[in-house]
């Protein structure tokens, strides 16, 4: 890992959703956590998430959220879903 970067980890369910996607969404969303690597904290299409999911982030990719925490003591990103916008915020 280079200093100043972020490793990148998918859970389970994220990995899931990720093989799911279409050959273009998943360059889209391959460049994405890259950009994520570099800076999880802020960006154009980053925002900090409130209420039930207070302490996680949510970067968009078209009609795509990526859901993820940081954990900056390992300098790790975790994403935990890629999700349809309509059913990132749901149970």
């Amino acid at each position: 890992m280079l200093d100043g970067t972020f490793d990148v980890e998918l859970t389970n369910d994220a990995e899931k959703h990720y093989n799911m996607l279409d050959a273009n969404m998943i360059r889209r969303v391959s460049r994405a956590l890259h950009l994520l690597a570099q800076n999880p904290f802020s960006g154009p299409n980053i925002t900090k998430l409130r209420g039930e999911y207070t302490g996680q982030y949510r970067y968009r990719v078209g009609s795509y959220r990526i859901l993820y925490s940081v954990d900056t003591q390992h300098r790790r990103c975790i994403i935990t879903g890629i999700y349809r916008r309509g059913r990132a915020y749901r149970p």
